[in-house]
């Protein structure tokens, strides 16, 4: 039976019957409860070899250095934000592709800027605002030959938010910051995974 037709029916047949509300609403609350199933993740292993996902690092001294790169391909694709004539894209975790949109039917790829952990962006006044792992970086863009960090709100961001693969389910390796920072997400064969999401 469609689930919208069902709905109406009880909202009808309750309408019609206020002296029955309580006991439905009981019964229908006591059938959900019991439809659920408990799982507790501490006693959730993988058994021999899952598949599941492993971080990829990057050095924990250099994190907050911006390079200007060559263009890059586009692999992880994030955010977009347009800059007349420019398109700023977010490569997730790595940094910003700049585009050269002046022409719509050839875009022109510039430079990359990385910047490890980025996952937003916004420009203003030439200003680009990305954050960079856990700090808010303003970077001047007026001059694509001379791109320069201006300022740093520093541990803006918590950590926590890159400590999991996003929109994973799963089993995956958990993050050792002692390798460094996590910049993207990696399939791999999870042996002795002790996290899951």
């Amino acid at each position: 039976m469609n689930i919208l037709l069902l709905t109406a029916r009880i909202r009808f047949f309750l309408s019609k019957s206020s002296h029955l509300k309580k006991p439905i609403l009981f019964i229908f609350l006591f059938f959900t409860l019991f439809a659920c199933e408990l799982v507790d993740i501490g006693d959730v292993q993988p058994s021999g070899t899952e598949v599941g996902v492993r971080p990829i690092y990057a050095d924990a001294e250099n994190w907050n250095e911006i390079i200007v790169l060559p263009p890059q391909p586009i692999g992880n694709l994030g955010k977009i934000y347009y800059y007349d004539p420019y398109i700023f894209v977010n490569e997730r975790l790595k940094g910003i592709h700049v585009i050269d949109n002046s022409d719509p039917s050839n875009p022109i790829p510039l430079l990359f800027i990385q910047v490890f952990g980025s996952e937003d962006i916004a420009v203003k006044d030439d200003i680009l605002y990305v954050d960079n792992y856990t700090d808010l970086v303003a970077i001047d863009i007026s001059d694509f030959d001379n791109i320069t960090e201006v300022s740093r709100v520093k541990d803006l961001y918590s950590k926590d938010s890159k400590a999991y693969p996003e929109g994973y389910s799963g089993f995956f390796e958990c993050v050792d910051e002692s390798k460094g920072i996590v910049i993207g997400w990696e399939e791999a064969a999870i042996s002795s995974a002790e996290c899951i999401r």
